[in-house]
């Protein structure tokens, strides 16, 4: 949540750099938007296959699904 301190530029950029257009007077909707979110669910995405985490969080990833328990319930993503 760091990255929407003050005026949320390093949130927008990081949005940016990924390819997100935002118009200049749609930015503040939005940082508003990302902030009102609740999600019930969370995934993790990672660009190496293999194992990641640590602990009960411990997980395979494949480029098609992951194998193991995350204890944090969260599902791991494979992107390249």
């Amino acid at each position: 949540m760091r990255a929407f301190n003050g005026e949320g530029l390093e949130a927008t950029g990081r949005l940016l750099d990924e390819g997100l257009v935002i118009m200049p007077k749609a930015r503040a909707l939005v940082l508003q938007y990302l902030q009102e979110q609740c999600p019930s669910e969370r995934a993790r995405v990672t660009d190496k296959t293999g194992w990641h985490g640590s602990g009960n969080d411990l997980v395979y990833v494949l480029p098609d699904r992951f194998i193991g328990l995350s204890s944090s319930g969260d599902e791991w993503l494979f992107s390249n």
